[in-house]
């Protein structure tokens, strides 16, 4: 071998160790900032298996390393705790398949799901997109997720007080029919609802 391809080889290992280094670097400080971060952040494959989950969201889905696993898998394992209470854990399941619904629209979607996690009610603002590698092809969705349980309680016990005192004074028009739409909207929005 010549000392030019000796040299050659030489200073592409060494820029390859460096390119090396960066991206861990690169990958180390994303990692850190989403463990900051109290929303849900995760990624899956176009198969529905975790490919990343923040601290927060692997708290959350009760499992330390989701990676690999899909929502289905991780609910057996949530309601292995609990045989016998069917609403233990059900989230994922009453609101449908929102990475379907992003990857048919092939865009970035908002959704309002909600679903029992180890026996608590949650409500949960989801933002989907899909996921491209670096040459532009499809390998599945990015999600971030914010709880909003209490916001949607507050709402409902704010909707369900109206109609009471509306009911109680006899209220009708025009009162009424307004409560009846913000019902209906209440209802229309409570769970798994794609938007721009």
């Amino acid at each position: 071998m010549t000392l030019d391809l000796q040299n050659a080889i030489h200073d592409l290992s060494v820029e390859l160790a460096d390119m090396t280094r960066r991206h861990d670097e690169v990958a180390v400080m994303l990692e850190a900032i989403s463990d900051c971060a109290p929303s849900l952040i995760w990624s899956k494959d176009l198969e529905g298996r975790y490919l990343f989950a923040n601290k927060a969201h692997c708290e959350w889905l009760g499992v330390p390393a989701p990676k690999g696993m899909s929502d289905l898998e991780i609910a057996w394992l949530n309601r292995a705790q609990k045989p016998d209470d069917p609403h233990y854990y059900d989230f994922g399941e009453v609101c449908g398949n929102s990475d379907e619904i992003t990857l048919e629209n092939m865009k970035p979607m908002r959704f309002l799901e909600g679903g029992n996690v180890r026996g608590v009610l949650f409500y949960l603002q989801v933002f989907k997109a899909p996921l491209f590698d670096r040459q532009g092809k499809l390998i599945g969705t990015v999600g971030v997720a914010h709880d909003v349980t209490e916001r949607i309680q507050v709402r409902e016990s704010l909707l369900r007080d109206l109609l009471d005192v509306a009911k109680e004074h006899g209220i009708r028009e025009p009162f009424l029919p307004l409560l009846k739409r913000f019902e209906a909207y209440c209802n229309r929005h409570r769970f798994t609802q794609g938007q721009e």
